[in-house]
């Protein structure tokens, strides 16, 4: 496989502050998403999954689906998220702007060989969140 999947580590203020926005609005967060969400501000999240599947499973009329979401935070519009933290979570909104709303400019360690090659590589990340973003689960799962 040739594609580039990049793993991006952001900045330890940045996910400090993300991480104190989450823990100040998690109650807006959590009414928002819902009780079908169970990735953000749900503590039993994964016990909640396995439960509603074994459930899925014993009734004759239900089906249980299993979905692919190989990098996914990646994939998923920035866009969107924008819209959809404007529309309901706007508090949450100028940070959010501030961390996706252009190009975000990563920086990369080079891998060639080559005498006089760079030592590092630039790319401007242009969709998904940032992997280590204590958002990240919000605006994925917001977006959804």
């Amino acid at each position: 496989n040739t594609k580039v999947r990049p793993i991006v580590v952001g900045q330890v203020l940045r996910r400090i502050t993300a991480a104190a926005l989450v823990i100040q609005h998690k109650a807006d967060i959590v009414e928002k998403l819902g009780p079908q969400q169970l990735g953000c501000g749900r503590p039993d999240g994964l016990e909640g999954v396995r439960v509603s599947v074994a459930e899925a499973l014993l009734m004759p009329e239900w089906s249980a689906y299993a979905l692919d979401v190989r990098n996914a935070f990646n994939s998923i519009s920035r866009q969107r998220v924008l819209d959809r933290i404007r529309e309901d979570l706007p508090a949450l909104l100028p940070y959010v702007a501030y961390c996706y709303a252009g190009d975000v400019p990563l920086t990369a360690s080079s891998t060639s060989q080559q005498p006089g090659a760079p030592l590092y590589v630039h790319v401007n990340s242009r969709n998904g969140t940032m992997q280590g973003d204590p958002l990240s689960n919000v605006c994925f799962a917001i977006a959804l």
